[in-house]
């Protein structure tokens, strides 16, 4: 009853609040307040405990000659931008630039992204990062421009390959004389999945996926919640669309080091830990789409098997597949569709029986009634969804083996890292 109170009155609320419920078409902007004033400092960063009132302006810490101030007519925020994005300020174009090499190298020039102070690291090429800081700067802040400008460099097209003299004297690669192996964020992965299975939805979606939902809280385990996440879950668009809430990240996108939406990282983590190993081998999104790509090669009837694995290799290692491999990938084929073949037709799944709800005691059972106890919903927690085994099964023997080949091509090291 509670529950259903605070749903009810939620709702009223919405309609009275949000132009949208109401069918209103809106678009969020700020700017400035009519009242321009300083603001109060929060106590431990809570709302509701001001502290004293810090005025607008440099940082009164540092008393420098030549210190910028603030229009009291204004809020502040031209001037601050103004500050960051100036010719004469070299911190902001130098940590952009290095933000980029780091993402195209898999290191920073320097290694501590987020801290370009004292106690940050010193770059590994302090010349180059000025040029790049530079160039990014009179080439108008073109973030295309300077990655275009990398990628083109004798630099970023070296091999991976290991060299042992080289190894001996600069083992972690700080001087850049190999081009280190860079393991694909989430999103490449997930994406480069849907890819490869040809199931990849292209085009731009329109709006976001929670924008159905008109609740002022999603609970992580509330039904709500579960909702958001089965749509990101069925999405065959770019993991750049999916709907990306504080506590709520797709599995696909949580296993391998996805950034927490409520933090700035300058650099993921990049771990290897069995759960990822676990998500490869049992996950349906992994296992769907490992069939939807053997159902695709399997459609191409003028290639033969020979012709088929090496599109598969391919498109998922960007290589041909070696004779070995071949030998080895055909083999498996043989094998697995046999295995397949001879097992017995698997049984249809068993249909999940409701509860029976528990009757409420009356009068007539001789036992008094007890009284409902009175509920905060704020306390209220939804129960665990139950957890239900997808059933993912190829029409044939060929095409089982055809998925479980697949799914080792997906699953493999290779897959997941840029050599």
């Amino acid at each position: 009853m509670a529950r259903q109170k605070m749903n009810r009155l939620q709702a009223e609320l919405v309609a009275l609040s949000d132009p949208a419920a109401n069918g209103a078409k809106i678009v969020l902007g700020v700017r400035d307040s009519k009242t321009i004033g300083d603001t109060e400092l929060r106590v431990r960063g809570e709302a509701e405990k001001l502290g004293p009132v810090v005025p607008r302006g440099f940082l009164s810490l540092l008393e420098l000659p030549g210190q910028p101030t603030v229009n009291r007519e204004q809020s502040g925020r031209l001037e601050l931008a103004q500050w960051l994005a100036s010719p004469s300020n070299p911190l902001t174009s130098r940590v952009m630039a290095n933000r980029v090499w780091q993402h195209l190298f898999g290191r920073g020039i320097v290694s501590s992204v987020d801290n370009f102070g004292l106690t940050g690291d010193v770059p590994s090429h302090p010349e180059l990062l000025d040029h790049l800081a530079n160039r990014f700067v009179q080439e108008g802040w073109s973030v295309k421009k300077l990655v275009r400008a990398i990628v083109l460099t004798r630099v970023y097209r070296l091999k991976s390959d290991a060299n042992s003299a080289n190894e001996s004297v600069d083992p972690a690669n700080k001087l850049v004389w190999r081009h280190a192996p860079r393991r694909l964020d989430a999103e490449e992965i997930r994406d480069a999945t849907l890819l490869v299975s040809g199931t990849l939805a292209a085009n731009r979606l329109e709006g976001s996926l929670g924008q159905g939902f008109k609740v002022i809280e999603l609970r992580n385990n509330g039904v709500d919640a579960r909702k958001l996440l089965d749509q990101a879950r069925e999405s065959r668009h770019r993991s750049v669309y999916l709907p990306l809430l504080r506590g709520l990240t797709p599995t696909s996108l949580e296993v391998f080091d996805f950034a927490e939406q409520g933090m700035v990282t300058g650099s993921r983590a990049n771990t290897t830990v069995p759960p990822q190993a676990l998500y490869l081998l049992n996950d349906p999104f992994v296992r769907k789409n490992s069939l939807a790509f053997a159902e695709t090669l399997l459609a191409r009837a003028e290639l033969d098997e020979d012709a088929r694995l090496a599109t598969a290799f391919r498109l998922t290692l960007g290589r041909a597949p070696t004779a070995a491999e071949l030998q080895k990938a055909k083999g498996y084929l043989t094998e697995y569709e046999a295995a397949v073949a001879a097992e017995p037709a698997p049984p249809e799944p068993a249909k999940v029986e409701e509860t029976p709800q528990p009757k409420l005691e009356t009068a007539a059972d001789k036992t008094p009634v007890k009284p409902i106890p009175v509920i905060d919903p704020d306390q209220v927690i939804e129960a665990e969804a139950p957890m239900v085994e997808e059933i993912i099964r190829a029409s044939t023997p060929k095409a089982a083996a055809w998925a479980s080949l697949c799914q080792v091509l997906i699953g493999s090291a290779e897959f997941r890292y840029v050599k």
